[in-house]
């Protein structure tokens, strides 16, 4: 998990994602095994989805190719894609619930347990 630490460290840094925000999206996600597959597909510790794999090359990763369970490279895909969600949404809170349900998805429409751990993870007092 060094090596996924450090990843998430760089490319918080790199991107304005704070550190805690990072981290508990990561935890949140996988519980930080690099290895992890979801009931649903999302691969390794930040639960990238395969059917956007190419998306997330061309847009994220200056189309190289990338392993969900490589640390540096998912961290990098992951965190540029959370900052980018952040840029257009405004809200640590919404940004991670985007990544969590889909970006396409109306905000009335995020399950309450989604809204509350991300409110958690983000430190936000109240889903605005």
């Amino acid at each position: 998990m060094s090596l996924l630490l450090a990843s998430l460290i760089f490319y918080a840094s790199q991107t304005g994602v704070p550190i805690g925000v990072a981290v508990g999206l990561m935890l949140s996600e996988s519980g930080g095994h690099l290895r992890a597959v979801s009931s649903t597909g999302d691969l390794g510790p930040w639960q990238l989805n395969p059917k956007y794999h190419q998306y997330f090359r061309e847009t994220y990763n200056g189309n190289w190719q990338f392993d969900e369970f490589n640390a540096e490279a998912s961290s990098r895909i992951a965190l540029r894609y959370l900052a980018d969600l952040h840029r257009r949404l405004g809200s640590w809170t919404r940004a991670l619930e985007a990544y969590k349900c889909g970006a396409g998805r109306a905000t009335d429409m995020v399950p309450m347990h989604i809204k509350v751990l991300c409110r958690r993870i983000a430190k936000e007092p109240r889903y605005d």
